[in-house]
């Protein structure tokens, strides 16, 4: 089963289950111009829809988290590995944040989200895209795919579909991805091979080096101590370096 994990403050609480309840919960809006709540149906419909969604999408069968508040997004990636994202862009109900933070924090979380997981796709959801072909492009830029939030069932039916090409392709990317791990892991163990013979041969070297000048009729001895420190030397670097890959290999 597909895992999605889907994040908008328009998202009813669970313990609200009517319609009527929904509507009666979130028609009061908080008016930050003049400070007062204000009656918007409107704005009350959008979590009737949301609901509306969420049930489609599990009865097409998909694992769906659902997340209401901004600052819970990034512990539930961290904690469930899903395959897929639906982000907001907007997040209006943050009344901690500024209005022009709240317009824009969808993107802010959704490069928070790829840092943690490169390869899981993010479609941004919202309102604003008709017309503003800036928001379009900045969520091109960032890799993300922009669906057009609308109440009616062909919004769901475009998420449904943006839903099921992004998993497919998402799938293709995170195969891509661990190929290339596998390879660049190959090459480092080449390297750390290679690293590892040479610092072999340099200290054979060095105590052949030794013995072979202690048991000589040298006049200096002070070349014993110049030829072993040398070597040693060198071995040491060499090892620092066995050091350095060995770190990067456990990251």
């Amino acid at each position: 089963m597909k895992k999605i994990l889907l994040a908008d403050d328009q998202i009813p609480d669970d313990k609200f289950k009517t319609n009527n309840e929904i509507l009666e919960k979130y028609r009061k809006v908080w008016n930050e111009e003049h400070k007062v709540w204000e009656d918007d149906l409107n704005f009350a419909n959008g979590f009737v829809f949301m609901k509306k969604m969420i049930g489609v999408l599990r009865d097409d069968g998909y694992d769906v988290t659902i997340v209401n508040k901004a600052k819970e997004i990034i512990p539930a990636v961290k904690k469930r590995k899903v395959d897929c994202v639906v982000l907001d862009l907007g997040w209006y109900l943050e009344y901690s944040l500024g209005y022009d933070e709240k317009m824009s924090l969808g993107w802010t979380i959704a490069e928070n989200i790829q840092e943690i997981t490169p390869s899981t796709p993010i479609i941004m959801f919202s309102n604003r895209f008709p017309g503003r072909n800036d928001l379009v492009e900045t969520a091109a830029e960032k890799h993300l795919l922009p669906i057009f939030k609308e109440e009616d069932d062909t919004c769901i039916k475009s998420l449904q579909v943006a839903i099921k090409y992004s998993i497919t392709r998402g799938g293709d990317v995170k195969d891509i991805i661990n190929e290339k791990k596998k390879t660049f892991n190959f090459e480092m163990y080449k390297t750390l091979c290679t690293v590892l013979i040479i610092s072999i041969i340099v200290m054979s070297g060095a105590i052949l080096g030794s013995l072979f000048l202690s048991i000589s009729n040298v006049p200096n001895k002070s070349q014993l101590s110049i030829i072993t420190g040398t070597i040693s030397a060198g071995s040491t670097f060499l090892n620092l370096i066995i050091y350095s890959y060995i770190k990067r290999f456990n990251k």
